[in-house]
């Protein structure tokens, strides 16, 4: 049965909603990204048998040490790289499959999030359900600078991280996507839940999701265990903190050591007992306030067609936020230094790398205003440089006479990025790369900020 209870305090109802087994051959769980979806896919394999009894195919996928997934990213990731055959095959696989026993194929990826006509395209033919989670943007956009400090080798700041995104697309934060959906599918086919606090204290994600299914009250509660536990939360701001100093120095081709320090300090996070810090925190008031103003309206306008109703109140501007406070920066370094010994007695050849990469890295001068940090965390001798704005030094000075075009390029876009001008930067290293493509620090400083911003895409 499932483990919570009800009282009179409840405030909120979950909607009646069609039964899928008897409307729809395929239930495709989208995400968005940073909506629970690995607390949701770990519940879903854990009970897959259950799902199969009550008339849903789920098909495997794998869980990490930590009981995070992808999902069934496999087949969604070929519908990204435009593999389209590989994916039809794929999935005209499990749907027959799938039908043969009378079950209705439900799957789940992120990965669907962003390809809808693509994934119109696979189901042609059959009778598809869409079913999304939406997260109120402001809380989105802390949690997606979390993520690319976790996973995309990030080193900005989150007043610099916010800054661009108010100065560039923006529509993954607003819902606009749900428009091409809708476009792809039928406003009757997609639904939208919030990702809404004030509704999963009273009701697990879980359960939100099984009745989007259309299984009864009588089904879920006596069918199903739910424990509402947190499944890949965002790193406690302690390891969020040190993984971004990290960043500066890590191989990102160095995949089996870059999963390990994920895990690590995920599972670090997991067990933390940091407060949550909200990006009323992070950034400026006048950043908050654009951001804001830039968001809310938008979002409503786009979700109005989808979203199922439960909370009246989600997606309003909050009437009073709730203020949480940085720790001394003096108690998030011992902190950090604290994770860094229990990584070394822990996870020793990973330490012995991280600090081969920080030694590189502080030798080539990659680093910044960052160096200092570092050096000390891994006990690294290191004359700190000046604390103002970074300039060339003496010896590049020494050397720009004999310089190329290329090198000027280099060492400016190095010069701006350290001066958080990273749009400008990724502009110069672009032209030096295309000049000499085969350098080897202008190739990591452009991998470095197209992991950060993106893509170069040339403005000519």
């Amino acid at each position: 049965m499932i483990k919570f209870f009800k009282g009179s305090h409840d405030k909120f109802k979950l909607p009646k909603v069609k039964n899928t087994r008897k409307h729809y051959d395929v239930v495709i769980h989208i995400g968005a990204p940073k909506t629970g979806s690995s607390a949701l896919q770990k519940f879903f394999i854990e009970n897959q048998s259950i799902l199969n009894k009550l008339g849903f195919l789920y098909p495997e996928h794998s869980l990490d040490e930590n009981g995070i997934s992808g999902g069934h990213s496999n087949l969604a990731l070929k519908l990204i790289d435009k593999r389209d055959a590989e994916a039809k095959k794929q999935f005209d696989i499990l749907i027959n499959k799938a039908k043969k026993a009378n079950k209705v194929l439900f799957l789940s990826s992120e990965a669907f999030y962003i390809r809808p006509q693509a994934v119109a395209d696979l189901v042609v033919g059959h009778r598809c359900k869409i079913i999304a989670f939406f997260r109120d943007p402001i809380e989105a956009i802390n949690s997606n600078y979390n993520q690319g400090i976790k996973r995309n080798f990030s080193t900005a700041s989150p007043e610099q991280f916010c800054s661009r995104l108010l100065r560039e697309h923006t529509s993954f934060y607003t819902g606009q996507i749900f428009n091409q959906w809708v476009k792809s599918f039928s406003k009757e086919d997609v639904d939208v839940y919030g990702y809404d606090s004030s509704v999963l204290k009273q009701f697990p994600i879980q359960e939100v999701f099984l009745n989007g299914l259309g299984l009864t009250n009588k089904e879920i509660t006596t069918s199903f265990t739910i424990e509402n536990k947190m499944v890949n939360r965002s790193y406690s701001y302690t390891s969020l903190e040190l993984k971004r100093l990290l960043n500066h120095a890590l191989d990102q081709k160095a995949h089996h050591f870059n999963h390990q320090l994920d895990w690590f300090l995920q599972g670090i996070s997991d067990k933390s007992n940091d407060p949550s810090i909200n990006l009323s925190t992070l950034v400026s008031e006048p950043t908050l306030n654009k951001l804001e103003q830039h968001f809310r309206e938008k979002t409503q306008q786009f979700l109005d067609k989808v979203l199922v109703k439960i909370n009246p109140g989600f997606l309003q501007s909050p009437q009073e936020i709730v203020g949480t406070k940085l720790p001394h920066k003096a108690v998030t370094f011992c902190r950090m230094f604290e994770v860094i010994e229990q990584l070394k007695v822990e996870k020793a050849e990973l330490y012995s790398h991280l600090e081969k990469q920080v030694h590189v890295q502080l030798k080539n001068n990659t680093i910044g205003s960052d160096a200092g940090k570092l050096a000390d965390l891994f006990n690294i001798n290191y004359k700190k440089g000046s604390e103002t704005s970074p300039w060339f030094s003496s010896a590049i000075l020494t050397k720009m006479p004999d310089f190329k075009l290329e090198d000027f390029l280099r060492e400016t876009a190095y010069v701006a990025y350290e001066r958080g001008e990273s749009k400008h930067a990724q502009a110069l290293i672009e032209k030096a790369r295309e000049l000499r493509p085969k350098g080897p620090f202008i190739v990591k400083l452009s991998d470095k900020l197209r992991a950060e911003l993106g893509a170069f895409k040339s403005t000519k």
